[in-house]
Order: C-alpha cells, then sequence, then structure tokens
C-alpha cells in the first residue's frame, strides 16, 4: 500500500519522467481525483450533508490538486526532453496547447544524463497496461462526451 501512495504522490516523483510514466502516471492520478471528486458530493447526499461552505472547500481543493497534477508532469516530461519546465506555460495558449500535448507524448525523451538527471527507470508492466487500456477509455468518453452534449456544443457556438 505504502508503494501505490509513493507512486501517486506527484512531489515525490524522478525529476525526468519517459513518456509511458507520463501518460501512466496522469491517467492514474486523474482517475483517482475525478472519484473522490465523485465521491464526495455522494457522501453529502448519503449522510445528508447541507453545508455549501465545506462542500466549495473541498471542491477547491480538488481544483488546487489538478492544477497541481497539470503543471508538474508536464515540467517533468519537459525535464526528460531536456528542455525548461518554463515551457509549460504554452499549456495557456489556445491550440498550441494541443500541438505542445502532442509533442510531450511523442518526442522520446534523452537516453543519457541531461542536466536534470539521469533517465528514468524503464516503466513496469501496471504502467503500460495503465497506458494502454487508459488512453482508449479516455479516448471513447471523451468522444461520447461530444456525442451526448452535441445540443449543448450546438447552442455554445
Amino acid at each position: 500500500m505504502r508503494d501505490f501512495f509513493n507512486y501517486i504522490n506527484i512531489y515525490n516523483m524522478p525529476p525526468r519522467l519517459g513518456r509511458i510514466k507520463y501518460i501512466a502516471r496522469g491517467i492514474t492520478n486523474t482517475v483517482i481525483l475525478l472519484a473522490v471528486f465523485l465521491l464526495v458530493p455522494m457522501l453529502f447526499y448519503y449522510f445528508e450533508i447541507k453545508s455549501e461552505k465545506i462542500f466549495g472547500i473541498l471542491t477547491m481543493l480538488f481544483v488546487v490538486s489538478m492544477f497541481a497534477n497539470a503543471i508538474i508532469l508536464p515540467i517533468k516530461r519537459l525535464h526528460d526532453i531536456n528542455s525548461s519546465g518554463w515551457k509549460v506555460l504554452l499549456i495557456l495558449v489556445p491550440i498550441v496547447n494541443i500541438i505542445f500535448a502532442i509533442y510531450l507524448l511523442f518526442c522520446p525523451g534523452d537516453k543519457s544524463d541531461n542536466r536534470f538527471g539521469p533517465p528514468c527507470a524503464k516503466p513496469n508492466l501496471l504502467e503500460y497496461i495503465i497506458t494502454f487500456a487508459g488512453l482508449p477509455i479516455i479516448g471513447v468518453t471523451t468522444c461520447s462526451l461530444f456525442i451526448f452534449n452535441y445540443d449543448l456544443i450546438q447552442k455554445l457556438y
């Protein structure tokens, strides 16, 4: 159990993340945070808690956790490419952020030591399973959200 908590702790990571480890950690952290975020409202409903302040605080903690996850993982991936972590600010630029995300997914990292440290360990079997099972699930989920919310999207645009 301790190994699992060390794995999902985004602050206790090696300075560099390879492509598979980057995707696996991103999927794992996102799924855990979303599960917690879905569990909290159910617990509020089940125990009939009607405090909007507590729910607001928990929601803010969720948003901060997701923001940290969205910033720290790409920085570690940029370090693997031997690039400055400041480039993560490209996430804030529309259209460029999509190209940047694709770049992080497909650009190979340095195979030897760079200024950010030694290369990360090779991915284990579980990380391969999370990556190759998680990506199609995320793709199907995203497509289904667009299909089911097509009317809403049309109203917005």
